[in-house]
């Protein structure tokens, strides 16, 4: 099961660093690099265990005392859609890979495993439902 998750809004462009090979909904091959995209796109990893995406600016703990902007990195899909306010970009990515992702950025690898399972849980009842 693949979800899609909103990862920055309204922006006119952005900037973006491919690790792995892409192939766009037309065809077209983007290969590791940066590129700046100003217009929607759909790219997909043509290797989605080894590939992945880096954006700057990406806004985290929204609402949160600790809210700030940082580069981050992500496996999947890259898209950019049109909204009234300018371009969206979202990670479109495998349900149980954005599990294991969450469960990395919110909680600590030395954890009890009971407690990351639970995690990994509700994590993906929330996400389902």
């Amino acid at each position: 099961m693949n979800i899609a998750v909103g990862l920055v809004e309204d922006r006119s462009a952005f900037r973006v660093a491919l690790n792995g090979s892409f192939i766009s909904a037309s065809g077209q091959t983007y290969v590791s690099g940066q590129y700046e995209f100003k217009a929607p796109i759909d790219l997909r990893p043509l290797d989605r265990e080894t590939a992945s995406f880096t954006v700057d600016d990406v806004t985290i703990g929204v609402g949160f005392h600790w809210q700030r902007q940082q580069r981050q990195g992500f496996r999947g899909g890259l898209r950019i859609i049109a909204t009234g306010r300018g371009l969206t970009l979202i990670n479109d990515i495998d349900l149980d890979a954005y599990v294991e992702s969450v469960i990395a950025s919110e909680m600590s690898a030395h954890s009890p495993s009971e407690l990351l399972k639970a995690h990994a849980v509700i994590s993906r009842s929330w996400l389902v439902s």
